[in-house]
This record gives C-alpha cells, sequence and structure tokens, in this order.
C-alpha cells in the first residue's frame, strides 16, 4: 500500500466520537435538599432514580426507551412484592413514577407507594433474578 492509499484508509476510517454521552455519576443532579419527602414533589414529570448517599440525594431523569419500559415492567410486576411488617426501610435508591415511589434497600426489602409518598409498609421486593 502506498504512501496515498494509507493517506485515503485513514481518511475513510471513521473517527471515534469524543462527544460521547456523560457517565451516569456526571449527568446526576445534586438535589438542593436532602429530604425524598421533599425532593418527590419536585420530581413529577417523568421518571428518575434517585441515590440517597445518606447526607445528599443525586438524581437522574431516566429517558424514555428501553430502561424505561424495564423500570415501567418492574414497577408493574406486583406478584413479585411480598408484604412484611414493619415501617418502610431507609433506602440507598428510590425510583420515582408519575404514580408512584419504589424504595430500595439492602436486602432485597424496600416499600412501594402508589400515592407517590416516600413511606409504607416493608416489602420484600423482587431482585430481579429470574
Amino acid at each position: 500500500m502506498g504512501k496515498k492509499d494509507k493517506q485515503n484508509a485513514a481518511e475513510s476510517t471513521p473517527e471515534k466520537n469524543t462527544a460521547q454521552q456523560p457517565a451516569a455519576d456526571e449527568a446526576a443532579k445534586t438535589a438542593e435538599t436532602n429530604s425524598i419527602v421533599d425532593l418527590i414533589p419536585m420530581l413529577n414529570d417523568g421518571v428518575y432514580v434517585v441515590q440517597s448517599t445518606g447526607s445528599q440525594l443525586r438524581y437522574i431523569s431516566v429517558p424514555k426507551g428501553y430502561l424505561q419500559d424495564k423500570l415501567g415492567e418492574y414497577r408493574d410486576d406486583a406478584s413479585g412484592y411480598a408484604a412484611s411488617t414493619g415501617d418502610a426501610p431507609i433506602c440507598q435508591y428510590y425510583v420515582l413514577f408519575t404514580d408512584r415511589v419504589i424504595g430500595l434497600a439492602e436486602g432485597d426489602t424496600g416499600f412501594v407507594s402508589t400515592d407517590r409518598s416516600a413511606t409504607g409498609s416493608t416489602r420484600t421486593i423482587p431482585s430481579g433474578k429470574r
């Protein structure tokens, strides 16, 4: 391959897209409150995943498409939720839908709130392993 051929081959090779989507950590926003009860009403126009670090809440909007569809399937799998006793646990993650909130804690426990509050009875939640 001559010098001209190598140059033409290099020019026709697609370059990597350097303007890639930001990583989830970069796209997450830090809430102005550290109370999930206060944050829930502020995020009511879509599906959001909220992470509680103990001292702050970080959230990301879930775009329409595959991930939002999968979260919707998880939300609608009511047969996978088993009632437990006690108050809702402190959760590390919350999934906010327009019609309910799911809190996810360690040990496959959490809560489901159909009135978009951050309270409810503890539930054993499906782990997603089928």
